[in-house]
């Protein structure tokens, strides 16, 4: 048993795709910039979700994640704050205890690195941006 179509049920060619999606006349529009936090919840596919089997790379995954409070320190200027935040403590860690004043100033000087690093990538990125 074939199916058969009607002619006039299908979309005229010449009529766009954002058309057919939203209707007749429909106008595409942006919406407005929100800096939005990301999402609380990880997006993950319904088959990976059936295929999944627990083994000990997940495990060892699951375990070494850290606990996130908000989903709001994944957003570039919340995580820069808190790194910034975090290489004061080390710092002043670092001042209130001399016996690991070593270890403290170590990693200070790590997350420094990092931050600078950041920086050049933001650096970086905007000078291709501009072109």
């Amino acid at each position: 048993m074939a199916l058969k179509l009607r002619p006039n049920t299908l979309a005229p060619i010449e009529r766009g795709i954002e058309r057919v999606v939203r209707g007749v006349g429909a106008l595409a529009e942006l919406p407005e910039f929100v800096d939005v936090a990301p999402s609380e919840a990880l997006a993950h596919s319904r088959l990976d979700q059936l295929l999944a089997l627990p083994n000990i790379d997940e495990f060892i995954a699951n375990a070494l994640r850290p606990q996130l409070d908000s989903a709001a320190i994944l957003s570039p200027a919340a995580f820069r704050s808190a790194l910034d935040a975090a290489l004061a403590g080390l710092r002043e860690a670092a001042e209130r205890q001399p016996r690991a004043a070593r270890t403290y100033g170590r990693a200070a000087r790590l997350l420094a690195d990092e931050a600078g690093l950041r920086d050049l990538l933001h650096m970086y990125r905007n000078a291709l941006v501009q072109g």
